[in-house]
């Protein structure tokens, strides 16, 4: 993500909400992100730019808009060779209720809504933990 700023205190602003994530969800629930300050010069004009870089979290991309979203997961656990899958869709519904509950928290706390929208903003994890 690149964000341009005017200023150094708009900056600070931004870095802020990001960093809102880690003291609401355990860290297993979301992808670690270094913000990096740039300035740069523009035609002239000195700018300022945030750039976040996420830890790459390997997995299978939950779509929250599918409707065939149970199914796809069954075939991840099968293709990643879970053998007790009953099991593992339980722990993935208890993790799912738990990421859950960490959302609704964080949005009555904080007013931001993370976006988890897009396809790829969500994923399960091979061990069943919802990043």
């Amino acid at each position: 993500m690149r964000t341009k700023f005017n200023n150094l205190a708009a900056v600070t602003v931004e870095i802020k909400k990001y960093k809102l994530i880690e003291r609401y969800f355990d860290a297993e629930s979301y992808a670690k992100s270094q913000e990096i300050i740039v300035d740069y010069n523009h035609n002239g004009k000195n700018k300022v730019m945030l750039i976040g870089i996420q830890d790459y979290v390997e997995g299978f991309r939950l779509n929250p808009w599918s409707a065939y979203i149970g199914f796809q997961i069954v075939d991840f656990l099968k293709i990643s060779g879970i053998k007790n899958i009953d099991e593992t869709m339980a722990q993935i519904l208890k993790n799912m209720a738990n990421f859950v509950h960490l959302l609704k928290r964080f949005i009555l706390k904080t007013r931001h809504i993370p976006d988890l929208a897009g396809i790829g903003n969500i994923m399960l994890k091979r061990s069943g933990n919802i990043v």
